[in-house]
């Protein structure tokens, strides 16, 4: 199917390039269209790997979730028993193909973790718990591929 995604980016970007070249242009308008151009590129290199990364990651997230989850109250781990379930295991489920629900899932994951780091105890086990979300939050940055930096290849999220 054409133009594929990639295709229009690039046409976009490359119109943009175009209007960017005008010496007629002022100073701050060429500076706008710089950063919209690279901010194009930027999606260029990262849109299709966002919904892989964010499928991996709540993954990741709702196992570690359900980890911690023994050392939460009854209400927050009930409902991370609940956001864990609706967690597909193996291949991808069709609410997962679609991005903005698969964005939604992990950032109701992600609040979910926000809310047990509060909740852990100040204990030994609580202090491994942080540790334990520590590693999941570091490996998380560097497998984000809005996160990429050259020269650093990103990791998938459950790879530790």
């Amino acid at each position: 199917m054409h133009p594929t995604v990639d295709e229009q980016l690039q046409g976009a970007r490359r119109l943009l390039d175009l209007v960017a070249a005008d010496p007629g242009l002022g100073a701050g308008s060429a500076a706008l269209l710089a950063d919209a151009g690279r901010l194009l590129r930027r999606l260029e290199g990262t849109w299709a790997e966002i919904l892989p990364f964010l499928v991996a990651d709540s993954r990741a997230t709702a196992a570690l979730l359900v980890d911690l989850a023994p050392l939460l109250d009854g209400e927050l781990a009930t409902a991370i028993a609940d956001a864990a379930a609706r967690t597909a295991g193996g291949s991808a489920t069709l609410h997962e193909l679609q991005i903005a629900v698969a964005a939604a899932h992990n950032d109701e994951l992600r609040g979910l973790l926000s809310d047990a780091i509060a909740s852990l105890p100040d204990d030994e086990a609580g202090r491994r718990a942080t540790a334990a979300i520590g590693a999941h939050l570091r490996r998380r940055l560097d497998a984000d591929p809005t996160n990429a930096r050259p020269g650093r290849p990103a990791r998938p999220a459950h790879e530790g």
